[in-house]
């Protein structure tokens, strides 16, 4: 996989991870996920953002790179099509 920007998500089931360029991407496979395995444990899963050129809040480089957690809330905003970031 080739990055072809600083951000990159990482879909974490039970079974699996996979990288992904963009939060849709991970997005549509978590729920592909979901549809394909109904005994998938959701507390398992989780969609990890690696930032590998993060700033400060002054937009400064910081070294190292910068990892978040997606909310579920952001996940279930693209579901129902009202984000329109990913």
């Amino acid at each position: 996989m080739e990055l072809k920007g600083d951000i990159f998500y990482l879909l974490k089931t039970e079974t699996k991870k996979t990288i992904f360029g963009s939060k849709a991407e991970a997005i549509s496979a978590l729920k592909q996920a979901l549809a394909d395995d109904k005994n998938l444990d959701i507390d398992s899963v989780e969609i990890r953002e690696a930032n590998t050129a993060p700033e400060d809040d002054n937009g400064n480089p910081v070294n190292g790179w910068a990892l978040a957690e997606m909310p579920w809330s952001t996940i279930a905003k693209y579901l129902l099509g009202r984000d329109d970031s990913a």
